[in-house]
C-alpha cells in the first residue's frame, strides 16, 4: 500500500494497530523496511501497548522511532478517575460531592472520551455551582468500558460486585463467554503455579514474579 499510488488522492493514512506489541519476525522486518521507505504523501499511525524495555530495544521499534515521533499515552488508572472528573467539572464551574464523583467514575470507567461528553452534557443541562446527586444520576448514561484484563484483576482481588459488573458490561458489548473462561483458566493455572512454588520453599514474592 505504501508503494502504490492512490487512485483518487495523493494523501494516504496507514492505521496499524498491534495489540500484542509483538509483530513477529516477518512483521518486524516489514516495519523496518517501511521505516526506511516512507512515502512523503503518506502518514503512518502505529498503536502499541505500553512500550517496555524489550520493545524499545528492538530493531523495528528503533527504526520507527528514528523515522517519526513516539508519543507515550499512559492510561488513567481507576483510582485517579474521580480527580480527573472533578477537574473537568470545575472547568465548567460545577462541583459535586465525593459520592457523586464515585458514581460518575463507575459510569465512565475505561471510556474517557465518553466521560468528557457526559461532563459537557452536565454543563448544558444543569446550572453552575453544586450539583445534586439525583440530577447527575438522571442526566448521565452508563458509558463504562472494560476489557478482559480488568475482569481478571477484579476476581483475583475478590471484588464480587465489580466482577459481576464487568461481566455484565462485557456481555453487553458482545464479548464471547469463551474469552472469560479462557482468562479464568489462565488465572487458575498461574495461582496453582504460585501455590506449588511456595510449597517447595520459594518466597511468595519470588513465586508471584
Amino acid at each position: 500500500a505504501n508503494a502504490n499510488f492512490g487512485l483518487f488522492g495523493s494523501r494516504k493514512l496507514f492505521d496499524l494497530r498491534i495489540a500484542s506489541g509483538k509483530p513477529g519476525t516477518e512483521g518486524a522486518q516489514a516495519l523496518e523496511r517501511h521505516a526506511r521507505s516512507l512515502d512523503p504523501d503518506g502518514v503512518t499511525l502505529i498503536t502499541l501497548p505500553r512500550a517496555d524495555r524489550t520493545m524499545q530495544a528492538s530493531a523495528w521499534f528503533a527504526a520507527l522511532a528514528g523515522a517519526g515521533a513516539t508519543i507515550a499515552v499512559s492510561p488513567l488508572e481507576r483510582a485517579a478517575l474521580p480527580a480527573w472528573l472533578s477537574e473537568r467539572l470545575a472547568r465548567n464551574e460545577q462541583r459535586v460531592t465525593r459520592d457523586t464523583l464515585a458514581f460518575l467514575a463507575e459510569r465512565c470507567e475505561g471510556n474517557l472520551l465518553a466521560a468528557r461528553q457526559e461532563i459537557d452534557k452536565l454543563a448544558l443541562l444543569l446550572p453552575k455551582g453544586s450539583l445534586a446527586h439525583d440530577d447527575v444520576e438522571r442526566a448521565v448514561a452508563d458509558v463504562a468500558r472494560f476489557d478482559i484484563q480488568e475482569l481478571s484483576e477484579a476476581w483475583l482481588a475478590g471484588d464480587a460486585a465489580r466482577t459481576l459488573r464487568i461481566i455484565d458490561a462485557l456481555r453487553g458489548e458482545g464479548e464471547p463467554i469463551t474469552l472469560a473462561i479462557w482468562q479464568l483458566g489462565e488465572d487458575l493455572h498461574a495461582l496453582a503455579g504460585v501455590h506449588d512454588a511456595t510449597a517447595s520453599g520459594q518466597s511468595l514474592q519470588t513465586a508471584v514474579r
